[in-house]
């Protein structure tokens, strides 16, 4: 009956038929190919064919099952249509008739469930658009994230991917990977970019500009570049490419669906898709929008700071050039910032310091800082972040610019603190000492981690945490430091000369003035 029924349905050309001998011989036949349909049996060996519908309704409970029997019982009947079967056909009478009825009654079941199938899918599509534009609020990232998520979930696939399609055609950037395929696959998911033409089978889509069906991967990718190892397996693909005004913008992936893949499953991707690339390109033209307003906001930010600091300037030049033409006898005699602006001084300060890998700062006579520090260490952050560890190296500065001054030459010695090497430079504008420049940060002295432990509890700081920065501290030679010191005195000395010039403008200009002041009193 097994043969005779296989031979006049695959006599049609419509069906592809397997058989099997008993229920369980069926089931195992379920678990490694996908079918369109089941007929069967009612007696059979092991189990019945109710009982084998009920089995194969938990994991299949769409699947066309038609039992095709000699009994006739009412109550087989009842059983038959509670359990969901699709009909029930009794054998008997004319066997062209009744093989021509199984046939109707197969592509009528098959039928029915294809169009219960694009009607679901068609309510799963129109749901997942809606529940997009309630997304489309989300990051962009976290938006298409989700999107994948849905294309998977509406084909019954295991994994899915979303890439943009950029150039000419002619690379793609994956931008969305589905969770499952996350979770399985061993290769790093930092690989995103690819030509097109380093692709295999998935990007057949774009190549040939339409939608590619595989549902043999081995068979289909027999000759080409094979999966590295560690990706994820593959048994189907169905790649889509989406069109925006001719020019495709985007593929979908989606792999390893239970049941073949189909134009139903290309027509709702296709749907789905271009519902979504209308969202991303709002979203590109709403991030577009507001990048501009920012950028907008943030150069108007930037035209009232530069006017702020422009009035800033103004005012300090102005006092700075007062300053200078006020007759002597009626001001104290000039600081280092009466002469030259300390945003100068700062930007000649951080290039000097980032340039020869020290720390640097510029002081008045009394240690006072004049400048910020530039390029400091952790460590000396750490120190100078404790109120007695500030003081010693106010100290310690104060030291060694005065020591720097009497021998009116630049000088290096341990620091009071910590024991680090610190040199100064003195800054003499007329014969006057007005500033110092200062340089440290270097331990060719031999400073120990005891010493920086026993230095961080006399000045109330962590010392592990003291001692950990000084262990990833940069080392340099004491030979290195001296020439970096002989630099800073050459710098320091065209800074005093800079000052020095400027003093003497002021001189200038006063005799000008006192001169021009008598000559007018003279001729009234």
């Amino acid at each position: 009956m097994l043969e005779i029924t296989k031979i006049f349905l695959e006599r049609t050309g419509t069906f592809s038929v397997d058989t099997a001998g008993s229920a369980s011989e069926a089931l195992e036949l379920i678990q490694t190919k996908a079918y369109s349909a089941i007929v069967s049996d009612y007696e059979m060996p092991g189990m019945n064919g109710i009982e084998f519908l009920q089995v194969v309704r938990m994991d299949s409970p769409d699947l066309p099952f038609i039992i095709f029997t000699g009994r006739g019982r009412e109550d087989v009947v009842i059983e038959a249509l509670n359990s969901g079967v699709s009909y029930y056909i009794q054998k008997g009478g004319d066997p062209k008739a009744q093989f021509a009825e199984l046939s109707y009654k197969i592509i009528l079941a098959i039928e029915k469930r294809n169009t219960e199938e694009h009607l679901r899918l068609d309510e799963q599509r129109l749901e997942a658009l809606v529940d997009f534009n309630e997304k489309s609020v989300l990051p962009f990232h976290d938006f298409m994230d989700y999107a994948i998520e849905e294309i998977t979930r509406i084909t019954g696939s295991q994994y899915g991917f979303i890439a943009f399609v950029k150039g000419e055609e002619d690379h793609l950037s994956i931008y969305s990977w589905s969770k499952q395929s996350v979770k399985d696959c061993r290769l790093p998911m930092h690989w995103k970019e690819y030509p097109l033409e380093e692709t295999g089978i998935w990007g057949d889509a774009v190549r040939k500009r339409q939608a590619t069906i595989v549902n043999d991967f081995e068979t289909a990718t027999c000759g080409r570049t094979k999966i590295p190892d560690g990706h994820v397996h593959l048994n189907r693909y169905l790649g889509v490419p989406i069109f925006d005004n001719g020019k495709i913008v985007i593929l979908a992936g989606a792999a390893n669906k239970k049941s073949p893949y189909d134009e139903a499953d290309v027509r709702q991707i296709t749907l789905l898709m271009n519902g979504l690339w209308v969202i991303v390109k709002r979203k590109n033209a709403e991030d577009e929008l507001n990048g501009a307003y920012e950028e907008l906001m943030a150069s108007q930010d930037e035209l009232v700071s530069m006017h702020g600091e422009l009035e800033v300037s103004r005012n300090r030049l102005q006092m700075q050039v007062n300053y200078l033409l006020t007759p002597t006898s009626d001001v104290p005699e000039p600081e280092l910032t009466d002469l030259i602006c300390v945003d100068d001084l700062q930007r000649i300060q951080d290039a000097f310091a980032d340039a020869c890998n020290v720390a640097s700062l510029i002081t008045d006579i009394e240690g006072n800082p004049i400048t910020r520090l530039s390029n400091g260490c952790e460590v000396c952050g750490l120190i100078r972040s404790t109120e007695k560890g500030a003081e010693n190296c106010r100290i310690s500065d104060r030291i060694l610019g005065i020591e720097a001054r009497d021998k009116m030459e630049p000088t290096f010695a341990a620091c009071h603190g910590i024991g680090f090497v610190d040199a100064s430079a003195p800054i003499i504008v007329g014969g006057r000492h007005i500033a110092n420049w200062l340089i440290g940060q270097s331990n060719p002295m031999g400073v120990t981690r005891n010493q920086v432990a026993r230095y961080a509890r006399g000045i109330g700081l962590d010392e592990t945490t003291l001692v950990t920065s000084f262990e990833g501290m940069e080392t340099m030679s004491l030979d290195t430091f001296r020439k970096i010191l002989h630099l800073l005195w050459i710098v320091a000395g065209q800074i005093s000369a800079l000052a020095y010039t400027n003093f003497r403008l002021a001189k200038d200009v006063q005799q000008a003035r006192s001169g021009e002041s008598v000559g007018r009193a003279e001729e009234e």
